[in-house]
């Protein structure tokens, strides 16, 4: 599931579902990048760990998402390693009862119980002006990639590879995705334009290939995002509720009736219609006693 692949000096990948960054303080020691997800995923990733020699003595977390620090209390209960997690992204990787408000606005359903079972503290956040860390006398610098999340961080090796999280989806997830998840679309699209402003060496996207070339990634993932962007503007030429507009929505991309897509992709949404209430596009009514958003 996991393949190890060498990217330059001490700094290598695990390519998986989740891509887990390894940078090697020695022949044995190293230092990971997320953890990708829990339960087959994350023993998968124990498994390629112990076959490839390799102790992780510390964690550093890019943001919060179950599919980056699933495998964090599995790795640390195996090779003690310490955590290293952005300020606002701890909090939701140490109390993982709450992750679902992002979705559900509420207590989650009882089929995501399991999420507790991942939950573990980080032993040391990353305040929001930080701009290096230091790990066994080894400086990673970080870059400011909120929109995703809150406080997304990229990590930056001495070798100049930065690890970017889900801030760009690269080549070929994005050429088959339908939506990008974002939290906060004009963080997200400053976190763009700085990443196309940097000169790293490599960067690696957390679900994709390997790049030099990060602003032709951003190219796709911004004609995504504005494709998406006009059909929510089109779609919203008369009002409709956001379950109206999600009808719309799921009927053109033939999405499947499963719960956790559908509240995750419900989000998603809110962030399109939010970005458009920021810029005056939209406006927001009542339809039946009920909100519903229409372009001005």
């Amino acid at each position: 599931m996991f393949k190890l692949k060498h990217l330059k000096g001490r700094t290598s990948v695990l390519m998986g579902p989740t891509n887990v960054g390894v940078y090697k303080i020695n022949d044995y020691d190293c230092i990971l990048i997320d953890t990708c997800h829990f339960d087959k995923i994350g023993d998968s990733l124990l498994k390629t760990l112990k076959n490839n020699f390799l102790n992780p003595v510390a964690i550093i977390n890019t943001h919060f998402h179950g599919d980056h620090i699933g495998a964090n209390k599995l790795i640390k209960k195996n090779f003690r390693s310490k955590i290293y997690a952005p300020t606002i992204e701890d909090f939701f990787i140490n109390n993982v009862d709450y992750y679902p408000l992002f979705v559900f606005s509420a207590k989650h359903f009882s089929f995501m119980n399991k999420f507790k079972d991942y939950a573990v503290s980080p032993d040391f956040p990353i305040t929001p002006n930080q701009e290096e860390i230091k790990i066994e006398d080894i400086v990673f610098k970080l870059m400011n990639l909120k929109g995703h999340t809150p406080n997304q961080k990229g990590i930056v090796t001495p070798d100049n590879v930065v690890f970017i999280g889900d801030s760009v989806v690269g080549e070929p997830v994005i050429d088959v995705m339908k939506f990008i998840y974002t939290f906060n679309l004009q963080d997200d699209f400053d976190t763009k334009e700085r990443l196309i402003d940097s000169n790293y060496d490599l960067y690696i996207p957390s679900h994709g290939n390997v790049t030099k070339d990060i602003t032709a990634v951003i190219q796709k993932n911004m004609d995504n995002i504005m494709r998406n962007m006009d059909f929510i503007r089109e779609s919203l030429v008369e009002a409709k509720t956001m379950e109206e507009l999600m009808v719309v929505v799921y009927n053109r991309y033939g999405y499947t009736q499963e719960l956790v897509p559908y509240y995750v992709f419900k989000s998603c949404i809110m962030a399109y219609i939010s970005y458009l209430e920021h810029k005056g596009e939209i406006e927001i009514v009542f339809k039946n006693h009920i909100p519903a958003y229409k372009v001005k």
